[in-house]
């Protein structure tokens, strides 16, 4: 896979995916930061990493304690702080929720990603990762165009977790 292709996948296929279960969990911010360098940095709370099947980094960093970690790397996510995905996902989810993100969300990340965002995520402080920021998700809000498509299936997922709870 390009770093072309994956940048694609990540904000056109993938960021969709995630963005109805993201806003359900009341994330706040969402963004996707990638390489080449384009003079942004982070400003949230924290950065999960991500790595794509071929390696085409290197992200670039603000602190030089970083340098060897994120340029292994050719993306970037910010997402809620360490504290919100200690124990990803919660426990009390909802099984339809939990259905939804085994089987749409981490099927989309194995296409695309070395494996499952959550098995090989590092955190690194905020503002210490440059590159390209496409945000996703900003105060709750959906920023980018999520297909009708995509939301269907999440109103199936929804549908069939509300007559599973009707029958108990």
């Amino acid at each position: 896979m390009t770093r072309e292709e994956f940048s694609t996948h990540w904000f056109t296929k993938h960021a969709p995916l995630i963005v109805p279960f993201f806003l359900d969990l009341g994330v706040q911010h969402y963004e996707q930061v990638r390489s080449p360098l384009l003079s942004s940095q982070l400003c949230f709370s924290s950065v999960h990493l991500t790595r794509p099947k071929q390696i085409h980094g290197p992200l670039t960093t603000t602190s030089p304690t970083f340098t060897t970690l994120v340029s292994t790397y050719d993306g970037a996510a910010g997402m809620p702080s360490q504290s919100d995905l200690h124990n990803f996902p919660p426990p009390s989810l909802a099984k339809w929720k939990l259905a939804y993100y085994r089987e749409v969300i981490l099927v989309d990340e194995r296409r695309f990603l070395v494996s499952e965002a959550m098995q090989h995520i590092h955190r690194v402080p905020p503002m210490t990762v440059d590159g390209e920021r496409k945000v996703v998700i900003h105060d709750r809000k959906c920023l980018i165009n999520v297909p009708e498509s995509v939301l269907e299936v999440w109103r199936s997922y929804e549908a069939k977790g509300c007559a599973e709870e009707k029958e108990t």
